[in-house]
């Protein structure tokens, strides 16, 4: 007996907030499915548009990095160049004192200033030589005017 006084206090549901046939309950679960799969759809939309950003972002990134590589890469290789300039001009020059410091006659083996002179002019002849080869080299582009300019 209980039990029917507590069935009989209970309010019932209000019936205007349920739907009442099969097919308005279809109709507002696809409505509602649809929905949802917009809001998804939305979300997945702003998270690939923030990823093509992030992917732009990196590419952008490589790219400065790799042109920074590069700059330095042409500042070394133009050093490797006055390096190389110099020690020809400079080999040329040794070629020239070891042919006269050689032990052949050549009629100057009592003086005492002849292989100074000889040292100084070949000196002279590699700095002039370096100097020229090194402003021809930078008025065509070989190298540049100053380090780092790559």
């Amino acid at each position: 007996m209980m039990a029917l006084a507590v069935q009989s206090s209970a309010t019932p549901l209000p019936v205007a907030d349920t739907p009442s046939s099969p097919g308005a309950i279809m109709d507002q679960d696809s409505d509602v499915a649809e929905l949802l799969f917009e809001s998804f759809l939305q979300s997945v939309s702003t998270v690939q548009a923030k990823l093509e950003v992030v992917r732009g972002n990196v590419t952008n990134g490589e790219e400065y990095h790799r042109a920074r590589l590069d700059t330095v890469r042409n500042s070394i290789l133009n050093a490797e160049i006055l390096f190389s300039l110099v020690s020809m001009c400079a080999s040329l020059a040794n070629l020239v004192v070891g042919m006269f410091g050689m032990n052949l006659r050549n009629g100057h083996e009592g003086s005492t200033r002849a292989f100074t002179t000889v040292a100084s002019v070949a000196t002279g002849i590699v700095i002039l030589l370096s100097v020229t080869l090194g402003a021809r080299y930078r008025q065509i582009g070989v190298i540049s005017a100053f380090p780092g300019d790559g």
